[in-house]
């Protein structure tokens, strides 16, 4: 069995910041162990020196410096205390001079630069010397353990100590030449790349420095040593930073523009430099040779505040968490566990099963993003049907609702308090807001109906724990609490109400399928007063309370008072009926069905838990009964259309059919209503879904209807002979054929489909196919002959073209084509116009010019509709007629002594554009 365990309740790491020392390979070591000797007495001796130091800061004291409270002083008053100490024996302690003190520094570590093996829990700041300064009264010399330089400051600042005595003092000299360098602007580890490890970062490192008190010529910086990903975009490795001459105590600075990249197997990058003078003598930065720079390039990652520590369960159980971390750098991460047997990680999913007679199981899990890593701790609770209650020592099982405790906390959503060795539930106390929105929205989370957001988070307001917030952010985003909701507070039966129907959105399904009808009478009546009692707050505070009895959820019993306190144990009743609803799949044959055909759905995966089984708990999911025999589908709709009344018994449910001949197009919701009989509990499962009615020319008939689909003019052939029914009833063609061919000359132009689908007219039948149509035809059977200018039909030999057979088309003889002058006969309404052969300049003009004429209109594939409107210029997106194109000419009024529109091409003896007949 393999449940998801939602954990509700949260604890928050805090990860402190604590500097760290760090010391470099490469640079040389100044103050190894091997020049101390621990004396066991709280003092430890240079052996270089001879001096004898008290090893912890003055305040601090034990072995490793942890005890007391370290002190600062001011330098007189560090003075005074070092001449009346007296420690390990000894009364001759004093303040260490410059020299002195600074020949603690080590200079290949920093946070702090000193060998912390002998002088633990060293502060990184300023300690005092006893060397006042030369260039003013009231300045005394210092030294910077954090990272080993030396400096002035006013002796009224109040610094650390460190005494030392003994030996031969060392006397106060400044190096010749020596500096102190004052600031730097990016400090030892400060993240300077951006979230793309893999891309360079311009930055600028600026070191300020003050020279001592001997004079520098031609001072310059000299690059040392560089990491690969640290590069100077200005400076190559090995050259120089000019500086010049710095006078006696003069201040000064070094800028270095660096490239700064992640990546590699290192997550500080560093670069080295030193100063020298002119001559080349290196020049000291306090007591060190160089001076660097080292920065971060790897954010490490963190677990999420909101990632759960806790799991809970049945043994023999999967019970699974998904760990929840975050990279600043959007590296790959990968889980790993640190300690603790019997828990596994896959991906980002920990899984842990146990059956050892445990209750508690504790799993130290890690997180890495290859560099860096954290580490967080996560308690396994593992239980048995027989012992769940034994857990909780106020819960003894005789209890109206210590089954519903039992339930909620086999599912891993409640564990109760641990304090003093034992596990308390509490069951008659009130849970706070805070502890309720986690119960019942985790509930929700459980049954599928919301999904609990880690990111984005609203903040929880009060002082409530870090937890809440994303339980907190569901009910807010769902309109199931106010903004001011005191969540320090304990919550109402008819809060929990509201909650409910917003998570579970009961209110859309019930006006969805009109079951208002259905409604609970709560004896509480209706009333404006909160003061008095078994009174609703509001209209819609009653209307919720009614939605959630209707649905066997909670308020289940009509008299309760809608003010009181829930306490704990009523709330694992809430939750665990919320975990009982039945659920499944709605499985469709298509999510897209075109208008007309059938849809087919079936119902899988089908849900109905239940507690009891013959007074014993059914914990387990293999020995829960088949639900199929408790539950029903009470009702089937669409949108709010019913399409099944009556209850039908899972049991005997094979699918149902859906005719979308009965549907509008367009998006539609399948819904159907589940009953959990065992517990008298319902709820709804929907599925989305498409009915289309495709008609690509857009003529109004769906396409599977259509036999020409991608032409607007024609839809249907009832006799079956290929050529449209309305082609068939405006010329005559029933018994043609749309293959049949049409000659010109004795040419084939087309065959009657092509002429009549690419929008020309049809005069006629041709049975000797010499371009002239029976009709008027005097030798319908004889291509040689077809007309004689006598008339009569009886002979006479050929003539040549007669202009009358043709009607509306004028010809004139010309040997190379010849020049039509074609007429329209337009009436009043919509004419369809076709533009066979080339049109003259200004067509669309003489055209629109005509008496009558008020708006011309050509259909394009790809850009839609044009049209060209009288006196409307300036919106007209038609601006001139082309050949092989159709028009539709919409006349206001019957149109008379039009002007011929002449075009220049061959002539077309049976077939010419003309109007397709009739008004549209």
């Amino acid at each position: 069995m393999i449940k998801k365990i939602l954990l509700l309740t949260l604890l928050l790491n805090l990860y402190p910041v604590v500097w760290a020392q760090t010391c470099s390979d490469t640079i040389f070591v100044t103050a190894p162990d091997s020049r101390y000797r621990d004396n066991s007495d709280g003092t430890i001796t240079d052996l270089q020196s001879g001096l004898i130091w008290k090893q912890c800061s003055q305040g601090l004291s034990g072995s490793d410096c942890s005890s007391g409270a370290v002190e600062t002083k001011t330098w007189q008053q560090a003075l005074q205390a070092a001449d009346t100490e007296q420690f390990a024996g000894y009364d001759d302690w004093r303040l260490p001079n410059l020299s002195e003190l600074a020949s603690l520094v080590e200079m290949s570590c920093y946070s702090p630069a000193i060998n912390d093996n002998y002088f633990p829990n060293t502060e990184n700041s300023y300690y005092w010397s006893s060397s006042p300064y030369a260039g003013s009264s009231t300045y005394a010399w210092h030294v910077y353990f954090y990272g080993g330089s030396d400096g002035r400051l006013s002796k009224n600042n109040n610094v650390y100590v460190r005494l030392v005595r003994g030996g031969q003092a060392l006397p106060f000299l400044s190096p010749v030449p020596k500096v102190s360098l004052l600031s730097e602007n990016l400090q030892d580890g400060v993240m300077v790349t951006g979230t793309n490890r893999q891309e360079y970062t311009q930055a600028t490192k600026q070191w300020s420095f003050r020279n001592g008190n001997v004079a520098i010529s031609g001072l310059k910086a000299v690059m040392v040593s560089a990491d690969s990903d640290l590069v100077s975009t200005d400076y190559v490795s090995g050259s120089e930073i000019s500086i010049g001459d710095v006078s006696v105590d003069g201040a000064f600075l070094v800028e270095l523009p660096i490239r700064v990249k992640g990546g590699g197997s290192e997550v500080f990058k560093e670069s080295v430099w030193k100063l020298v003078d002119g001559s080349g003598e290196t020049v000291k930065v306090g007591n060190s040779d160089t001076f660097w720079v080292k920065l971060r390039t790897n954010h490490p990652p963190q677990f999420s505040r909101n990632q759960p520590l806790q799991v809970a369960g049945m043994v023999n159980s999967d019970l699974i968490l998904d760990l929840i971390a975050v990279d600043a750098d959007g590296d790959t991460l990968s889980y790993s566990i640190v300690s603790g047997s019997g828990a596994s990680i896959n991906g980002n999913r920990f899984s842990a099963n146990y059956n050892d007679g445990q209750i508690h199981h504790t799993i130290t899990v890690a997180v890495s993003d290859g560099l860096e890593s954290s580490e967080s701790t996560i308690d396994v609770l593992t239980f048995t049907e027989g012992n769940v209650l034994d857990l909780y020592a106020d819960v003894d099982g005789s209890g109206a609702h210590d089954d519903y405790i039992a339930y909620a906390t086999l599912q891993g959503l409640v564990v109760g308090n641990a304090e003093s060795g034992t596990r308390n539930f509490y069951p008659d106390d009130q849970p706070s807001w805070s502890e309720m929105l986690a119960m019942v929205v985790g509930a929700a989370a459980y049954h599928g109906a919301v999904t609990i957001p880690t990111d984005a988070l609203l903040k929880a307001p009060g002082p409530v724990p870090v937890w809440v917030d994303p339980y907190y952010t569901t009910a807010r985003l769902l309109n199931g609490l106010d903004v001011d909701t005191n969540l320090a507070a304990a919550p109402t039966n008819e809060a929990i109400s509201r909650l409910m129907v917003t998570l579970l959105g009961l209110k859309e399904r019930v006006s969805e399928l009109g079951l208002e009808g259905d409604l609970p009478q709560f004896s509480a009546p209706l009333c404006a007063s909160t003061t008095q009692q078994n009174c609703f707050s509001s209209a819609d505070r009653l209307y919720e309370a009614q939605l959630v009895h209707l649905h066997g959820l909670f308020m289940r019993d009509t008299s309760v008072n809608p003010q009181d306190l829930v306490t704990r144990a009523q709330l694992t009743e809430v939750m665990s009926r919320m975990m009982l609803m039945p659920s499944a799949t709605l499985n469709m044959s298509a999510s897209i069905v075109e208008k007309g055909d059938s849809l087919s759905v079936t119902l899988d995966h089908l849900r109905a838990p239940v507690i009891q089984q013959q007074g014993s708990f059914v914990m387990v999911d293999a020995l829960q009964p088949d639900p199929a025999q408790h539950t029903t589908i009470e009702q089937i709709r669409i949108g709010s259309r019913v399409l099944q009344e009556t209850p039908v018994e899972m049991v005997g449910f094979s699918g149902y059919v859906i005719d979308s001949s009965e549907l509008d197009e367009g998006y539609h919701t399948l819904t159907f209503r589940l009953k959990n009989g065992v517990n008298d509990i319902y709820s709804y499962i929907q599925t989305p879904f498409e009915v289309s009615f495709t008609d690509g020319d857009y003529d109004g008939v769906q396409d599977i209807h259509d036999l020409w689909p991608n032409n607007p003019l024609f839809t249907e052939d009832q006799n079956g002979n290929g050529i449209p029914d309305f082609a068939d009833l405006l010329w005559g063609l029933e018994l043609a054929d749309s293959t049949t061919p049409v000659y010109v000359d004795g040419v084939s132009t087309y065959s009657y489909g092509e002429a009549i689908l690419n929008g020309y007219e049809i005069n006629g039948l041709d049975d000797d196919y010499d371009g002239v149509v029976d009709s008027k035809d005097p030798y319908p059977l004889d291509a040689t002959r077809w007309s004689e200018q006598s008339g009569g039909g009886g002979g006479g030999g050929t003539d040549s073209f007669d202009p009358e057979i043709l009607g509306s088309c004028s010809v004139s003889s010309n040997s190379d084509a010849v020049l039509v002058s074609q007429y329209y006969s337009l009436k009043s309404g919509w004419n369809l116009l076709g533009i066979p052969l080339l049109p003259n300049e200004g067509a669309l003009q003489e055209l629109a010019q005509l008496t009558g004429v008020e708006s011309i209109w050509r259909y394009d594939g790809t850009a839609g509709w044009k049209f060209y409107i009288s006196g409307q210029t300036a919106i007209n997106s038609l601006s001139s007629l082309e050949a092989g194109k159709g028009y539709w000419v919409y006349v206001s009024e019957e149109a008379s002594g039009i002007s011929p529109l002449r075009y220049r091409g061959k002539r077309q003896a049976v077939i010419h554009r003309g109007r397709l007949g009739g008004i549209w």
